[in-house]
């Protein structure tokens, strides 16, 4: 009987379940949003770096954001997975901001943010943009900022 596909699945299966709950990080701005002839936009979001790292996109659904909008960050960290040095892999997503979801994700929006948080290119790994990490990733911190944590 053949296993090598059935390896393979469970393999994925592994990996899947590895994936934490999705949880809000922060707020950021857009600073630039660019319309392809897909189902998709790039959007650019500010992370407050001074260099070239100072944006990082993220794939969103067509026409939902534009530039200057505020948007609530949320990312879903990969478990068991430490490596000195590395920055731990991770899924972006993004939606707009508003009062009474902000730093709550509930199950329904979980489904909504779904598309987002499997799209491949919105999955990040070691060479992911530094200037993210040190605002989104600020250590032991469990809850997001007050609402909003916008600077103007």
């Amino acid at each position: 009987m053949p296993t090598e596909g059935l390896e393979d699945l469970v393999e994925g299966v592994k990996d899947e379940l590895r994936w934490q709950k999705p949880e809000s990080v922060g707020t950021s701005r857009v600073r630039t949003v660019v319309h392809s002839s897909g189902e998709h936009d790039m959007v650019f979001i500010d992370c407050g770096g001074k260099d070239v790292t100072k944006n990082e996109s993220v794939f969103t659904p067509r026409d939902q954001l534009h530039k200057g909008d505020i948007v609530e960050v949320i990312i879903q960290r990969k478990r068991g997975v430490r490596r000195r040095l590395l920055f731990p892999p991770c899924r972006v997503a993004v939606r707009r901001l508003a009062a009474e979801t902000y730093g709550k994700v509930t199950e329904e929006d979980r489904k909504a943010l779904e598309w987002m948080l499997q799209y491949p290119d919105n999955g990040k790994n070691a060479f992911f943009n530094r200037a993210f990490y040190r605002k989104f990733f600020t250590g032991a911190r469990k809850a997001p900022t007050p609402f909003p944590d916008i600077d103007s």
